[in-house]
């Protein structure tokens, strides 16, 4: 078989799943059972069976559990994802949730491998050298009853008090790819005895790190929302020698928008079959008074339909803003949507798989 016959089946759905579950019987085993009882059921195999809820299209662990005897769905698990023995609903979540996340994390890292050397991710870069990632964050469980210590909590004026995981989410995206392939996200909760919550910006500092320690040769562009235009998060962003295509707007990032108004901004119109596209760029303004020294360059877009529709977009990069790379930047900070489609899994099932016991 030849390298490129190899490398095409690695990257088929059964390669890939039988990498996962290679890297899935690596995870240690939690503690044990109190009472000192064997677990009937491998953790290699709970495992697996998590990530065939998110593969088969389960809303739910337990309408994962009263399908999987029937004939296609129980055919999968065994061919696909090799389960020998399929738990319970109620065994996955005390098993899984004694896992460690992080010790999840060479999945992602090894698929993501698999792709650089099956050459996908060359299909993946914008401007000829970098990749795109899109972040964002995405409530995993919410209830004002059942919580664990690692639960953010939310304060009510009436004395409720909400207890909530969510998660940062983070992917690989391209403007012209529908597929997305994610990185490893990073949990948004408390530690043990914290008493303050965590928070996505705090996230993001720890997934930055994780993406500069697992790829430090890999050029990256970070898009996100405009809650990401804070200085001490761009700044990291910088500092790990990555870039930025960060939406701005006028009521999150007012100072910005005052710089604008007294500057002349370039101008370029992009007409597709689809749209007429307005593009408006300047380079150099301050992005707010408490980073006057962090310098960001503006693109500004707006989208005319054929069929009357108006959208309009505004983001700030540390890239050069030029007449050539303008409308290309653009099309990278509306590349953002596509992270949107990629956690409705796990908003399907948030109420169902969780940190909490």
């Amino acid at each position: 078989m030849g390298l490129h016959s190899v490398e095409q089946k690695q990257l088929s759905a059964t390669g890939m799943l039988k990498k996962i579950r290679s890297i899935f019987e690596q995870v240690p085993e939690p503690d044990r059972d109190p009472r000192g009882l064997k677990a009937q059921i491998s953790l290699t195999d709970c495992l697996m069976s998590g990530l065939a809820v998110f593969g088969l299209k389960f809303p739910s662990l337990l309408q994962f559990d009263d399908g999987c005897d029937e004939k296609t769905t129980k055919h999968n698990l065994s061919t696909l994802y090799n389960v020998d023995s399929v738990p319970s609903d109620t065994t996955m979540r005390k098993r899984l949730d004694k896992v460690d996340p992080r010790a999840l994390r060479p999945a992602f890292t090894g698929i993501f491998s698999l792709l650089q050397r099956g050459k996908v991710i060359e299909d993946y870069k914008v401007l000829n050298k970098y990749v795109v990632i899109a972040c964002d964050g995405t409530g995993m469980f919410s209830s004002e009853t059942v919580h664990c210590n690692n639960c953010c909590e939310k304060h009510h004026k009436d004395g409720r008090i909400t207890y909530y995981h969510q998660m940062l989410g983070a992917v690989l995206v391209h403007p012209d790819q529908k597929e997305v392939f994610p990185l490893c996200p990073e949990p948004i909760s408390k530690i043990d005895g914290c008493a303050k919550n965590d928070c996505e910006q705090n996230a993001m500092k720890r997934l930055l790190a994780d993406f500069q320690r697992e790829h430090p040769h890999l050029e990256a562009i970070f898009t996100e929302d405009a809650l990401g235009a804070k200085g001490p998060y761009l700044r990291r962003i910088l500092e790990i020698g990555a870039h930025f295509v960060v939406n701005v707007n006028p009521t999150g990032n007012s100072t910005l928008f005052q710089w604008l108004k007294g500057v002349s901004l370039k101008k370029k119109t992009i007409k597709t079959a689809k749209e007429t596209i307005e593009l408006q760029f300047c380079n150099g303004i301050p992005l707010n008074d408490s980073n006057h020294d962090l310098m960001v360059n503006f693109i500004d877009c707006t989208i005319y339909g054929k069929k009357g529709k108006t959208t309009h977009f505004s983001w700030i990069s540390d890239l050069i803003v030029t007449e050539d790379n303008v409308y290309p930047l653009a099309r990278i900070g509306r590349a953002r949507w596509h992270i949107e489609s990629a956690p409705q899994a796990h908003k399907r099932i948030k109420h169902e798989l969780s940190f909490c016991a």
